[in-house]
């Protein structure tokens, strides 16, 4: 089985893919907003906890098409 790495928006094999530039990303918290219904949301954690009570799946920045591409290059076509 060969394993694919995206590198500068090309599938390459893992094994000679160069390393990633940089080292870790730490994304920083958001902003705080208030829900439709009044709750106050102060953080990401904050933030999943009520995702989480309330039944609520994020479905933004879907990057569903790109993922069917990758998968096309990988596995080739299996409609």
């Amino acid at each position: 089985m060969t394993i694919y790495v995206l590198r500068n928006g090309q599938l390459v094999e893992k094994s000679s893919a160069p390393p990633l530039d940089g080292g870790v990303f730490v994304m920083s918290d958001i902003n705080p907003f208030t829900t439709q219904d009044g709750k106050e949301i102060g953080s990401r954690s904050s933030l999943r906890a009520y995702e989480q009570a309330n039944g609520i799946k994020q479905v933004g920045n879907d990057f569903a098409s790109l993922h069917q591409q990758l998968r096309a290059k990988v596995y080739g076509n299996q409609n």
